[in-house]
């Protein structure tokens, strides 16, 4: 198991674009939770959110963060997940697409 983690990280860590980065990290992430592996689940999901905060790219923070509160969840630690969740839930509603452009008028 040690092996397969090793190589995915590999290949993603000589990958040059980010977002392949960024979507090998959550791939990796996934198949650690289905492996039971929660522990290590949360570890490269936190590896995905601090990439999304350097890209300074908010859908894939977004992304990061509810794979994290899905984590929480499954790990039955349910105030974290609610709060990865209210994270999400919160950068969408704060997000220009989301608000109406009366807001936006001085």
């Amino acid at each position: 198991m040690n092996k397969i983690i090793f190589v995915v990280s590999a290949l993603s860590q000589s990958t040059k674009q980010h977002e392949a980065r960024f979507r090998a990290l959550g791939n990796m992430g996934d198949v650690l939770l289905k492996m039971s592996n929660i522990e290590e689940a949360l570890k490269v999901y936190a590896k995905q959110l601090v990439l999304s905060k350097q890209l300074k790219n908010k859908k894939l923070e977004a992304v990061a963060f509810g794979s994290l509160g899905v984590s929480h969840r499954i790990a039955k630690q349910l105030d974290k997940s609610l709060g990865f969740h209210t994270q999400v839930r919160l950068m969408f509603l704060f997000c220009s697409h989301y608000i109406p452009k009366r807001y936006f008028n001085n």
